[in-house]
């Protein structure tokens, strides 16, 4: 069975979890990634660059359904023909604790779509952010600064995800299992049926 996942970003953090996800859905003996090509494009997300959870929501559903539609429209050129087809759509964004009126996480949302219509969705585990960047950051309604960017200078060469966990994660990894969990989710999904993008 072979499988196209179009990851709608370009960026290296993304495409390593990416990687990493279905080699361990692979691993685990799951048909639908025993032969897996990951293609990636550009999508914009069509909302803020560190937005709050339901924006973060949407941007990463427009991003994976960009990426179907980037797919259809290159289907007939030189690109990877499949069984399946699914779009990986992810958008990071700001979050806050229902608890604590001046806590804020930075999440990951992942929405995954496939060719016939069926969609699963998550988040990654959150990672506490200090209030006054996380607050600055949702303040700001124009050039929004990201999380990494908010915390760069205090980070130094750390990674964000590292910086703000103390050393105990890093965004790669908490994507790898958000990512690795909603394909499986989606893939035990039945089948409505086949489109024009399969082979």
């Amino acid at each position: 069975m072979k499988t196209v996942l179009i990851l709608a970003s370009t960026n290296q953090e993304e495409l390593e979890a990416a990687t990493a996800a279905v080699k361990r859905l692979k691993d685990l003996g799951m048909p639908q990634f025993a032969d897996t090509s990951i293609l990636t494009v550009n999508v914009e997300s069509e909302t803020r660059n560190c937005p709050t959870r339901e924006e973060a929501c949407f941007g990463a559903y427009m991003r994976a359904d960009g990426g179907l539609d980037w797919y259809g429209e290159k289907s007939a050129a030189n690109i990877p023909q499949a069984d399946t087809i699914i779009a990986l759509g992810i958008h990071g964004g700001i979050d806050s604790l229902s608890f604590r009126f001046d806590s804020y996480q930075a999440i990951d949302v992942v929405c995954a779509l496939r060719n016939d219509g069926a969609s699963s969705a998550g988040s990654t585990m959150g990672v506490e952010v200090a209030s006054d960047i996380a607050e600055k950051i949702v303040s700001t309604k124009k050039d929004q600064p990201t999380v990494a960017e908010s915390v760069a200078a205090e980070a130094g060469d750390k990674e964000t995800f590292a910086y703000l966990s103390n050393g105990t994660t890093t965004r790669v990894q908490l994507l790898t299992d958000t990512i690795a969990t909603v394909l499986a989710q989606l893939v035990a999904k039945p089948t409505a049926k086949k489109t024009a993008m399969a082979a």
